[in-house]
């Protein structure tokens, strides 16, 4: 079926009936067998073209995680995408990425992989080579962010007093820094790795924070990140709730030629009935836990090395501070 959720009327290919527009939106699989089609819209940002892209042909490019809610956009060029990216902004439905198609790769590597012009180099989470698609993420949403840099200054607050004891235990914290997996380029939320391993294609440890995707595009992060890597990289997913105001904890390994979650914890937010008792927080499978030699990728060589231990104070403190105002 096609993929369409714009709630404006579009003028080119549907000849501005709205009417049939709603149509397509409410009965999608009347277009189950069509092409991909693009129609214009004028906006105060100028005109924007939007892609329907045929669902069997997005799921083809392993995008099945990013369905049916997200925009596509052609890409025309560098004058015209902040005008894409604005224009996303005013949208009362928009997700937390949207994704420009019928980018070449040269194209991408001149004007998002290799510039520090924002909001090109700030903007873009994932570029697929094969099918020249970019995935765009918007501002990103506060208990995002949260959950992302507080974990980060968890597992940095541990690996500095290990390093403290030992010069070899120095984990680097490489950010969003940019991976080459697979066939494609992709930004990890954050990504830890040894000093020894500074030049090393892949990090040791990268975390993935979800907030308005499903969690089925989060495990399908994960699998791939841990499959295309060989193992070489451990994967903490994170996934937010908002409607229960809960945090699910992930970590994900090889094993046996496979993908496997290793430890699950849960942390909930549970508000009292009446707005002056507070909330308390509900953790299940705590401590949560990064192996030393999951992030070391080595054994420790003395009692000088501990594992990544979040303990049931810290996970409670991220709970707090993730929903704070919501």
């Amino acid at each position: 079926m096609l993929s369409c959720h714009m709630t404006r009327s579009c003028h080119n290919d549907f000849g501005g009936n709205h009417r049939y527009l709603k149509a397509m939106l409410l009965t999608p699989t009347t277009l189950a067998y069509g092409r991909s089609r693009t129609c214009r819209e004028r906006t105060r940002f100028g005109i924007i073209d939007i892609t329907f892209v045929n669902m069997g042909e997005a799921l083809d490019r392993g995008l099945e995680g990013f369905l049916p809610g997200v925009h596509r956009y052609p890409y025309k060029g560098k004058d015209d995408f902040p005008n894409v990216m604005n224009y996303e902004l005013t949208l009362p439905d928009r997700r937390e990425f949207f994704l420009v198609t019928n980018l070449s790769q040269h194209t991408f590597e001149a004007d998002f992989f290799n510039t520090e012009d924002k909001p090109f180099s700030h903007s873009w989470k994932e570029y697929f080579y094969d099918s020249q698609l970019l995935v765009v993420e918007m501002l990103p949403r506060v208990p995002h962010e949260r959950a992302s840099r507080r974990l980060s200054q968890f597992i940095m607050s541990v690996a500095d007093a290990n390093a403290q004891l030992s010069p070899d235990n120095l984990i680097i914290p490489d950010g969003t820094a940019a991976v080459q997996l697979g066939t494609s380029a992709k930004c990890p939320d954050e990504s830890f790795r040894p000093l020894y391993f500074a030049h090393q294609a892949f990090p040791t440890v990268i975390v993935e924070t979800a907030f308005t995707e499903s969690p089925q595009k989060l495990e399908q992060d994960a699998r791939r990140w841990v499959t295309q890597s060989n193992g070489q990289v451990t994967v903490i997913t994170v996934h937010l709730e908002e409607s229960t105001e809960r945090i699910v904890l992930q970590r994900w390994v090889l094993a046996n030629g496979s993908p496997v979650r290793r430890q699950e914890t849960t942390i909930t937010n549970v508000r009292g009935a009446r707005r002056n008792e507070g909330a308390s927080v509900q953790i299940t499978n705590a401590p949560f836990i990064i192996p030393y030699q999951e992030l070391l990728a080595r054994a420790p060589r003395s009692s000088n090395g501990r594992d990544i231990s979040i303990d049931v104070m810290a996970l409670g403190l991220l709970c707090e501070q993730v929903w704070a105002s919501q």
